[in-house]
């Protein structure tokens, strides 16, 4: 049974080293056209941030905020955290956490 189970487990290991994130491909836009296109992409400036999935047409398919690491600083006076993103497009970044 734990053949079975490790079998499995490099299995998926190397399906998921097989994933990866694929940048669009630039669109050539004729010069007439370029002071149209910020008009036109209102609203969908998400579609410059890399890909995730190239199925998904919609805000969920694309990464737009791309987190690092999260330092947690605790002591007894008390706790912080430090962490950077990369945003691909204006937007927000969740703090951790919840309501309260």
């Amino acid at each position: 049974m734990k053949r079975i189970a490790r079998a499995v487990a490099i299995t998926g290991a190397f399906l998921l080293a097989g994933v990866e994130v694929v940048a669009q491909d630039a669109t050539t836009v004729p010069e007439p056209l370029e002071p149209w296109v910020r008009w036109v992409m209102h609203g969908l400036e998400y579609r410059e941030c890399p890909i995730l999935s190239p199925a998904s047409r919609d805000r969920s398919g694309f990464a737009c905020a791309w987190p690092s690491v999260m330092l947690l600083e605790v002591d007894a006076a008390g706790a912080g955290f430090r962490q950077t993103w990369e945003l691909f497009a204006d937007g927000w970044v969740p703090l951790p956490g919840g309501v309260v």
